[in-house]
């Protein structure tokens, strides 16, 4: 163990929603990974994901402190909980829609006509990859108000209990 240092100032705490959402641009006959189908398969593909539709998301975010507090926490779970609580409120049994989507328009009619329908608007396309950019962001932004020495450096968004996509804060070179 010599080559190695213990470091033991990263948390990480886990949030789950129940949320839906809608891959409007999705096309996966022509996306990453489409050059692997056939050209029978790529005719054939239905987009599921087009459709409204709703996943038990899971929300992990990883915390890196500069130093250990007095007590020996890089931060009180407590806190986290509650910079993150009104966020995961709304997000919680919430359609997550981009205001680019062409769907939009019927949906912000639809909020008028029924306002208990629970809309979260975003300004991107609301895929796992992108919902953890938003999230490390929003946090990031959130404890640079009151803190300059802890970081969210990590948020996995598990979009079922088997797939995760992943945004890290890395430092610039």
């Amino acid at each position: 163990m010599d080559q190695f240092v213990v470091r033991n100032n990263v948390v990480s705490i886990a949030f789950e929603v129940e949320m839906a959402h809608r891959l409007w641009k999705q096309d996966l006959a022509c996306e990453r990974g489409s050059e692997f189908l056939t050209d029978e398969e790529k005719t054939c593909i239905t987009n599921k994901c087009r459709a409204i539709h709703g996943h038990s998301y899971k929300f992990v975010f990883y915390f890196e402190a500069e130093n250990l507090t007095n007590q020996g926490m890089a931060i009180d779970f407590y806190h986290i909980k509650h910079i993150l609580q009104e966020l995961m409120d709304q997000l919680d049994h919430s359609l997550v829609i981009d205001y680019n989507d062409p769907l939009f328009p019927e949906i912000k009619r639809l909020i008028e006509l029924f306002p208990e329908l629970r809309v979260y608007v975003v300004p991107f396309h609301p895929t796992s990859e992108n919902l953890a950019k938003y999230l490390l962001e929003y946090i990031n932004n959130k404890l640079r108000e009151k803190l300059t020495d802890i970081y969210c450096v990590m948020v996995e968004v598990f979009e079922t209990k088997n797939a995760s996509a992943i945004a890290q804060l890395v430092k610039k070179t």
